[in-house]
């Protein structure tokens, strides 16, 4: 079942900072800056379309909302929440006469970026203030290999600051196993190294065009794994990368977006060894195909499993208990390599179904069809990043939103592996 077929998708905002879409009643707003997307409800979206048109004070909004919505309370409360939340976030700001408008930002001005831009060290500099931890070379798409070099910032020749990320090392190391490669007989091309500096305040990435300085340590993690891809599939048409893992089977491809907790990497890790291809686990790239297709870009890292999922998955993976267990935000995990060539390692195909999966041991399997909106706000929950520098995010986000108005979309409750596998199999 597709999604549905009348919803609407109206662009109704473009600045140098935000684009907003209406869909349907709804409204999608994408901050460029922070490269991430909020999805603000009926009431929200049409407060939004007034104070496009024109300032208004509070009095005004009630009553126009109300000409609007009759339906709704004279004196939403609601109304006051929202003004003072978009306020916080700097959507809004007051004009002289005390009427709300939308922000400079809205209208053009520029802000920096999450990840800021600095001036690229020279090598010198890199040895003689950091201290190489490792070097490792991973390999996302069979022909070229990346460098990849974690470094600990020192101070003055003393022994280690306290690290901003002490875990984001390790646990990197961990996940990145699953593509790591021998090194190269050749030295590699500079154009495809990486350099990840942990200091006492932020993380550093390097790569041989751009340079970040990052205080988010789940933002600094992505965006590591959105560079990898970046430098990997440049060519490929990369348009943006989701929290999700992606399976399939002869090349057709089912995308499973989900949140930590969901039990989506002990379904993928089971699957495997039932016939199924292995795309990613944590971090799925897709880039466009003909007739506003898409496909996976394959990032098959190691698949990080938390203790409940250790013994249920002993019997099928053997090696699982002689695995390290590396902890990181107050959690534990042991991430499983995958083995490449049982996978089609280099086949691309086509997403068929976009499915949300979500592990309930008391609750009856079912396969519930997502609408338009139902689709949108699933994703942005589980998470989805568009290109950072891209010049191309708004054309980008467009053709992601025109791809799910037509892809089948599923929300699925599933209480064991086997309910799982017979929901999903139908749909490729």
């Amino acid at each position: 079942m597709q999604a549905d077929q009348h919803s609407t998708i109206l662009q109704v905002c473009s600045s140098e900072r935000f684009v907003a879409w209406l869909v349907d009643d709804h409204l999608l707003i994408y901050d460029k800056a922070d490269n991430k997307c909020e999805w603000v409800n009926a009431l929200g979206s049409m407060l939004f379309l007034l104070l496009a048109a024109k300032p208004s004070s509070h009095a005004r909004l009630v009553d126009d909302i109300y000409q609007l919505a009759p339906h709704l309370p004279k004196d939403n409360a609601h109304l006051a929440l929202c003004l003072a939340q978009w306020q916080q976030r700097g959507w809004l700001q007051l004009a002289a006469d005390g009427s709300f408008m939308l922000s400079q930002d809205m209208t053009g001005a520029h802000s920096l970026p999450r990840g800021v831009m600095v001036q690229l060290p020279t090598a010198e500099t890199l040895a003689a203030s950091d201290k190489l931890v490792q070097r490792i070379w991973v390999n996302l798409n069979g022909q070229d290999v990346i460098a990849v070099s974690f470094y600990q910032a020192l101070q003055h020749d003393q022994p280690f600051q306290q690290a901003f990320c002490p875990e984001a090392i390790p646990r990197l190391l961990a996940v990145l196993q699953g593509v790591t490669v021998a090194a190269p007989a050749v030295p590699v091309k500079e154009k495809f190294t990486l350099s990840f500096v942990v200091s006492e305040a932020q993380v550093t990435i390097y790569t041989q065009d751009i340079s970040y300085q990052i205080t988010d340590e789940s933002y600094a993690l992505s965006m590591l794994a959105t560079l990898l891809l970046r430098l990997s599939y440049a060519e490929a048409g990369m348009m943006l990368s989701a929290h999700a893992a992606a399976i399939g089977k002869a090349g057709k491809q089912i995308l499973l977006p989900a949140n930590s907790g969901s039990g989506k990497s002990t379904l993928t890790a089971t699957l495997l060894v039932q016939d199924w291809e292995y795309y990613g686990d944590d971090v799925v790239a897709l880039a466009p195909l003909s007739d506003n297709a898409m496909q996976t870009l394959p990032f098959r890292t190691a698949v990080g499993l938390k203790p409940g999922a250790w013994p249920l998955l002993t019997a099928l993976y053997p090696i699982l208990p002689s695995l390290g267990v590396t902890e990181y935000a107050g959690k534990q995990a042991k991430f499983l390599p995958l083995s490449q060539t049982a996978s089609s390692p280099w086949q691309s195909g086509r997403i068929y179904a976009v499915v949300f999966p979500r592990f309930s041991s008391v609750s009856v399997p079912c396969l519930r069809p997502l609408n338009l909106c139902e689709t949108i706000a699933m994703f942005l929950v589980s998470g989805v990043s568009f290109m950072q520098h891209s010049t191309d995010k708004t054309a980008n986000l467009t053709l992601w939103l025109a791809w799910l108005q037509q892809m089948p979309c599923y929300e699925m409750l599933y209480n064991d592996s086997d309910s799982a596998r017979r929901m999903l199999e139908p749909l490729i």
